[in-house]
């Protein structure tokens, strides 16, 4: 099993670690998806992206170069 030395983390169950975890992935993919729509990217496609692959969406969206007026829909 995995040892924590935080205070609190003695006192949360698995599944409070699993829900606090997953809440934080989803709030980062969120965050991914907003900042890709923010440069003219398709906002349901990153959230779904965001929501789905988390972090990596969020680093992907910040080096994504904004797209171009001509290239926009």
């Amino acid at each position: 099993m995995i040892s924590f030395d935080l205070p609190f983390a003695s006192t949360l169950s698995s599944e409070t670690w699993l829900a606090l975890l997953l809440t934080l992935h989803t709030i980062v993919g969120a965050a991914g998806a907003f900042l890709a729509a923010s440069k003219g990217r398709d906002l349901k496609l990153w959230l779904f992206l965001g929501v789905t692959c988390g972090t990596a969406a969020l680093l992907v969206a910040l080096v994504m170069k904004p797209k171009q007026p001509s290239e926009r829909c």
